[in-house]
């Protein structure tokens, strides 16, 4: 077996798995969606059910603006910005 069999024997098994959670992640997406549907529906925001409490409601977050900061302030976010390394991994 060649190197290159090697590598085409596991990016063939990575893709199959991966495919395989995309699948699932739909499935979890359909089900969530099908939970928040009735939540909306019966007009609740948390309900208890055995040993789970589930919560669907709104959640306020504040986030920076890192974008026009950099347009109003670049100097500034230069001197702040840190430049990180790592190695990435990509198969197409």
């Amino acid at each position: 077996m060649t190197r290159t069999d090697v590598f085409k024997g596991f990016i063939n098994e990575l893709k199959a798995i991966q495919e395989q959670i995309k699948e699932l992640q739909a499935d979890e997406e359909a089900i969530k969606d099908l939970v928040k549907e009735e939540l909306t529906a019966e007009g609740i925001e948390e309900i208890f059910i055995d040993d789970y409490k589930i919560i669907y409601r709104d959640v306020i977050s504040n986030r920076f603006d890192t974008t026009n900061f950099k347009k109003a302030h670049g100097d500034l976010y230069k001197a702040f910005t840190k430049q990180t390394t790592f190695k990435r991994l990509i198969i197409n």
